[in-house]
């Protein structure tokens, strides 16, 4: 890549075919003093905590998700940008995907999805 060095960030993409890979590789790096910014996708089935659209599966979970979500009927996707306010240190967490769906419980609950 050429002899000069570059001040560019790199970008790291880190995928696992497990949640259990993932939350092993979330547990290293806080080992470590390496925070880098990190961001966690997984499905609704997942990371849902809405009591009653937590309960559903597949399409039907989906579409009731979307519904809500569109009616500005979930309480949780309406706080997600107070919680981002607040939380401006969250990407730099380590947080695996229960730790999300724990963090969107507490207080002030946000959708982790």
């Amino acid at each position: 890549l050429g002899g000069g060095h570059s001040s560019a960030r790199r970008t790291i993409v880190y995928s696992s075919r497990t949640h259990s890979q993932l939350a092993k590789v979330m547990q290293e790096l806080r080992s470590t003093t390496y925070r880098p910014k990190t961001c966690i996708l997984g499905s609704r089935q997942q990371m849902c905590i809405h009591p009653t659209i937590s309960k559903l599966s597949g399409n039907t979970q989906n579409q009731a998700c979307r519904s809500l979500v569109a009616k500005k009927g979930c309480e949780y996707h309406c706080n997600v940008q107070d919680w981002l306010s607040q939380n401006k240190d969250a990407a730099t967490r380590l947080l695996d995907i229960e730790d999300l769906v724990e963090q969107g419980r507490g207080n002030g609950g946000a959708c982790p999805f």
